[in-house]
């Protein structure tokens, strides 16, 4: 009997102690875990969308909460040589077919028209839904105007076999450009103000 509650009291504090370490382990990785994914799927997607820009937009990204209920919302500014704000990008999620797709949205605060978009993340079928991050399907995205709705068909052509990934891609945009509308003034003040 005693050996069974030794071997019960050696378990327990193992286990104990094993927790404790990955629990530490965990808090310590989160955050160069979350700097490496801005850096590295983030950061190439921001490139793509905004070759020619002054600064960093990952090191000046701000989360704004719009609306209560909703959570938090990262935007990326872009601005020109003079530190002027000329654009901005955010990620909105959207269902896809296996799962939530990660969409960044270009908006040219300027010109008021959508620059694109580009797939950051997915779990969609290889060779059908994986295709939304094709430079074919992301091309049609470029340049629309902000009033319109992005739609599968009117403008956008859904890729062969994944009409559900080009669905949840084109409502993805749609929220995002909904969301810069309702809350325009409010979202170009936080980034003009952000610091290097």
């Amino acid at each position: 009997m005693r050996e069974i509650i030794r071997m019960v009291v050696v378990l327990t504090v193992i286990s104990a102690v094993a927790g404790v370490l990955l629990s530490f382990v965990q808090k310590s990785t989160a955050v160069p875990i979350a700097n490496n994914q801005l850096k590295n799927i983030l950061g190439p997607k921001l490139d793509e969308l905004f070759p020619e820009r002054s600064n960093d937009p990952i090191a000046e990204r701000k989360s704004l909460t719009l609306a209560e209920g909703e959570g938090g919302l990262t935007f990326f500014p872009v601005k020109k040589e003079e530190g002027e704000l000329s654009a901005l990008a955010m990620e909105v999620f959207s269902k896809g077919y296996k799962g939530e797709v990660g969409i960044l949205v270009g908006i040219d605060v300027a010109a008021g028209k959508l620059i694109g978009m580009r797939v950051t993340k997915h779990h969609e079928t290889p060779g059908l839904g994986a295709r939304s991050e094709e430079p074919e399907f992301s091309r049609q995205f470029n340049d629309l105007d902000l009033d319109r709705p992005v739609e599968v068909g009117n403008p956008i052509d859904a890729i062969s076999g994944a009409t559900i990934t080009s669905t949840a891609v084109c409502t993805g945009v749609t929220r995002a450009l909904e969301i810069y509308q309702e809350h325009q003034s409010e979202i170009i003040a936080a980034l003009s103000g952000a610091q290097e």
